[in-house]
């Protein structure tokens, strides 16, 4: 019976190894649903829209976009990382999801259970002021917050969100503390407060301050960024004002864990070439998104190494596991 049992086993597992390799050789044989975290209308949902026409040529089969809200983009993650591992359930995540929320704690998942795909592209954070303020260049914030011991304001779409992070690194790497102040309706709510000199700073995408900019009502400090934006040719980085500072958020595709080699080499080749689409571009220029391309192994390793950056300053927020009861 030990025998038999044993026998039938290994048939098993040969059986669904064999399935799920035809299944793979095949792929895809229906519809790919990509699943975005986050609400219609706003920047990542654009993008997928804008990636789907291109995909779906890519891949001969229609590419759905389902948007599943709620949880600063945890809902959507979650739904993915216990979605079938089969290549028909593919998350556009960003580090929200992949980094920042799993160390709040509170989730049914972790980074383990999502394998990556690629890094498709990079979302700049700018530190920004009213134009109105005396405040030029990083030297003088630094100084307004010296003198103002903690005190000086800076407007942010959530504490502890993807803007929020990367500023807390230049921060502490200033050796200075700034008073977050978030706003209940995101970006849009913080350039209102800023425009209207309800606070001191703010830290924002391109996207939310150019048509404010443009206007002469905000002064951009400087962009976290390793050289300047096309787009912002006069706004020096961080680092040309003497901090090795970089920081963005930052979007990616993800499939279930356990999905196979050849299913996800067919994904990532067809990524790749759906983002040169000409259209797609035009979509991204206009949200003032820079694309970029990590395939699957650059893009673990850069997932792990912002991990660590980002938890560091995570715990020195005191954030912690804040959402664990």
């Amino acid at each position: 019976m030990k025998k038999l049992a044993t026998i039938f086993t290994a048939a098993c597992v040969l059986t669904a190894g064999f399935s799920m390799t035809a299944a793979a050789a095949d792929y895809p044989q229906r519809p790919v649903t990509v699943v975005v975290p986050w609400g219609a209308g706003g920047g990542s949902d654009i993008i997928a829209r804008a990636l789907a026409k291109p995909l779906e040529k890519e891949l001969g089969k229609p590419v759905i976009i389902t948007n599943k809200p709620g949880g600063s983009g945890t809902v959507g993650t979650s739904y993915v990382a216990h979605a079938r591992p089969d290549g028909y359930t593919v998350g556009l995540i960003n580090n929200t999801g992949l980094i920042h929320q799993i160390h709040y704690g509170g989730l049914d998942y972790t980074k383990a259970d999502l394998d990556p795909l690629a890094l498709f592209l990079r979302v700049p954070v700018f530190l920004v002021v009213n134009s109105e303020s005396p405040i030029k260049n990083v030297d003088d914030y630094i100084k307004a917050a010296k003198e103002k011991n903690g005190s000086l304001t800076l407007g942010v779409a959530a504490v502890g969100g993807g803007t929020h992070l990367p500023i807390e690194m230049f921060f502490k790497a200033a050796g200075i503390k700034v008073q977050p102040m978030p706003s209940k309706s995101g970006g849009s709510g913080v350039i209102t407060s800023l425009v209207g000199n309800h606070i001191d700073s703010a830290v924002l995408h391109p996207s939310e301050v150019y048509g404010q900019y443009k206007a002469g009502a905000l002064r951009i400090i400087g962009v976290l960024d390793e050289k300047r934006l096309e787009t912002y040719p006069d706004v020096p980085t961080f680092k040309e004002q003497g901090f090795n500072v970089t920081g963005q958020v930052w979007r990616s595709f993800v499939v279930p864990k356990g999905t196979p080699k050849e299913v996800k080499d067919i994904l990532v080749k067809a990524l790749e070439n759906a983002t040169k689409d000409a259209t797609y571009l035009e979509t991204l220029a206009k949200l003032g998104d820079m694309p970029t391309w990590m395939g699957p192994t650059d893009f673990a390793k850069y997932l792990d190494e912002d991990d660590a950056k980002l938890l560091d300053i995570i715990k020195s927020l005191n954030l912690y596991n804040k959402n664990v009861k």
